[in-house]
């Protein structure tokens, strides 16, 4: 994974890709992943999702907790995890896709110096930044085909984003919004529709624009979803989650079940 050896958020990324690819290995047979080769492809049973979707056969896979910024981190085991198990769906709840503008008080040991991107400098973002710049392939010059190639392949992308979240700054980071270069206002879209509605001669982000990712190239096939909830960070409903999550966490598609719904408000 490279570059991924000091900071914080890209050392947990690291440790995830390792953990995720260790897990693998005590799936069951007849649970693993048709095709590219071994992964999760079957249909979750009651119990499963508590002890982490059937990666609790040895305590090497529950063991570090469960951190917050998971939405970049299983970002991060897509684009940069060689030899990781196949991936179908990502799900995002107010993640901060393209960084964020405020200055939390923390130093370069605390993760959320990976993802500040100050739009007004953002020479020192692209010089100093240790994690999301890779992650959104913004360095010209340097912008990785595997990254993009691995992003896009994806089955379905959903990103969640809060109408009243006061933690992310701006908000529409969550659907890769964030402000154009050199201004603290307005915040551009990452892509032209929102909810299917067209917005024309809206200026885009350069990440959609250019499709650094693949972002672009799974939205204009139908496979992003970018949906909006009420509510303040991370503050989702019980129904929100059963109409905009667990249909994606089934393969097949079933009805949901308490448990899973119980499982689900404990993680959030």
């Amino acid at each position: 994974m490279g570059f991924l050896d000091h900071a914080p958020i890209k050392k947990q990324t690291s440790i995830a890709c390792e953990k995720v690819k260790f897990c693998d290995k005590f799936l069951p047979y007849g649970r693993r992943g048709s095709g590219d080769g071994p992964g999760y492809n079957g249909q979750l049973q009651d119990g499963e999702v508590s002890d982490g979707c059937g990666l609790g056969y040895d305590s090497r896979c529950n063991s570090g907790g469960i951190l917050g910024l998971g939405n970049l981190i299983a970002r991060g085991i897509i684009e940069f995890c060689d030899g990781r198990p196949p991936v179908k769906n990502f799900i995002s709840l107010g993640g901060p896709h393209a960084g964020i503008a405020s200055i939390p008080y923390c130093k370069a040991h605390l993760a959320p110096s990976g993802y500040v991107k100050i739009s007004t400098d953002m020479d020192a973002y692209i010089k100093g930044c240790e994690f999301l710049r890779y992650l959104n392939n913004e360095i010209i010059g340097k912008r990785n085909s595997t990254y993009r190639s691995r992003f896009s392949s994806l089955e379905n992308v959903v990103f969640i984003k809060f109408d009243h979240d006061e933690v992310l700054i701006p908000k529409e980071t969550a659907w890769f919004g964030y402000y154009a270069e050199g201004t603290s206002d307005p915040v551009l879209p990452a892509q032209k529709r929102r909810n299917f509605v067209c917005e024309t001669g809206v200026k885009q982000t350069k990440l959609y624009e250019e499709d650094w990712i693949g972002l672009r190239t799974l939205d204009e096939v139908g496979k992003a979803k970018f949906i909006s909830v009420s509510g303040n960070h991370l503050d989702i409903s019980l129904s929100d989650m059963k109409t905009f999550i667990v249909p994606y966490l089934k393969d097949p598609i079933s009805m949901v079940t308490r448990p899973e719904i119980d499982t689900l408000r404990a993680l959030i």
